[in-house]
C-alpha cells in the first residue's frame, strides 16, 4: 500500500512540474515572438515601466535604442516587457507632428514679440486714488 501511495505522489508532482514547464515554455515563445516582431517607430514599455518609441534596433549586439521624449536610451532586447496597445507609429507619421510643434513654437514667439512691442508703446497713465463707499445702515433708527 505504501509503494502505491508514493507512486501516486510522484505522478501528481511530475504532472504539476510538466504543466508548469509547458506554461513557461509558452510564455518564453510569446516573448521571443514579440521581440522578433519589434520595428522602428513602435511604442514599447520596458520592464522598468519606461514608455518610449523604438529609434533603432541593433541585431548584432541585441540592443534597442528607445526615444523617450527626446532622450535616447539603449536597452537590451530582453528589457522590453511589451508593446504599448495600439500605439504603433511610423516615422512618416511623426514628421507632421514635428512640423506642427515647430509652427506652434514660431507662433508663440511672434505673439510674445508683439505683446512686448504693445507694452513698450503703451504710456503709463496716472492712477486715480481708490475711493471707498461708505456702507449705510438701514437698521439705524435709534
Amino acid at each position: 500500500m505504501i509503494p502505491l501511495l508514493s507512486v501516486i505522489y510522484v505522478v501528481i508532482f511530475g504532472g504539476m512540474f510538466w504543466f508548469m514547464s509547458q506554461n513557461a515554455k509558452k510564455r518564453r515563445a510569446a516573448a521571443e515572438e514579440m521581440r522578433n516582431s519589434l520595428e522602428v517607430g513602435v511604442e514599447v514599455v520596458t520592464i522598468g515601466g519606461l514608455h518610449g518609441i523604438i529609434d533603432s534596433i541593433d541585431t548584432e549586439s541585441h540592443t534597442i535604442t528607445i526615444d523617450a521624449e527626446g532622450i535616447k536610451l539603449v536597452f537590451d532586447e530582453r528589457a522590453i516587457a511589451r508593446v504599448a496597445e495600439n500605439k504603433a507609429l511610423s516615422v512618416a507619421a511623426l514628421a507632421p507632428a514635428k512640423e506642427e510643434v515647430t509652427k506652434d513654437t514660431e507662433s508663440v514667439t511672434e505673439v510674445a514679440k508683439a505683446s512686448t512691442k504693445i507694452t513698450a508703446a503703451k504710456k503709463p497713465t496716472a492712477k486715480k486714488p481708490a475711493t471707498k463707499k461708505m456702507a449705510t445702515s438701514k437698521a439705524k433708527k435709534d
